[in-house]
């Protein structure tokens, strides 16, 4: 499959752009080569699924197959059970990606909703420090106004408000 224009895929020998063998995308972390695979980084979790449920589904049709007491001896016993668990196989498979997929959609909603609470009480947080900051400065400077009233002196220091809030603020 050739690679899109502007993928980074495209190497150039003097002026002429050359098409060279690129596979960039693999490394990203949701490549997929087909509907059956799964994402890098859930891969394990998906093999561990299949296999546990291909050893679950081959217990059962072991069990159908003795219970319903194949014919044929034990040939006919082990082709009773590989007819019975082929398709199974393959539900399985299809059940396993499913799985994942759906684990990963409620774990990626679940991390979002928790960065975005995460995120407002951090912003409740800041707001708060910055109130109490603002308070401090403005605490401040009206005691420096009240002193230099005191002693009679001119007052000339502007408010906080007025200050560049890029200033290191004092702290009291």
């Amino acid at each position: 499959m050739p690679e899109p224009a502007g993928s980074g895929c495209e190497s150039t020998i003097g002026e002429v752009p050359k098409r060279r063998h690129c596979r960039m995308e693999k490394e990203s972390v949701r490549y997929r080569e087909s509907i059956w695979s799964v994402p890098a980084t859930w891969r394990d979790a998906y093999f561990k699924l299949f296999v546990s449920l291909v050893i679950v589904a081959t217990g059962l049709v072991v069990w159908q197959e003795v219970a319903d007491g194949a014919t044929g001896g034990s040939v006919g016993t082990f082709l009773a059970i590989a007819r019975g668990l082929s398709p199974v196989v393959v539900v399985v498979a299809a059940w396993s990606v499913v799985s994942v997929e759906v684990g990963r959609m409620f774990s990626e909603w679940y991390l979002n909703r928790r960065y975005a609470k995460g995120l407002a009480e951090g912003r409740a947080e800041g707001r708060a420090e910055g109130r109490a900051r603002e308070r401090k400065r403005w605490e401040s400077w009206n005691r420096a106004r009240v002193a230099a009233e005191e002693q009679g002196k001119q007052f000339t220091e502007p408010p906080p408000a007025a200050v560049d809030d890029r200033q290191p603020v004092e702290r009291v």
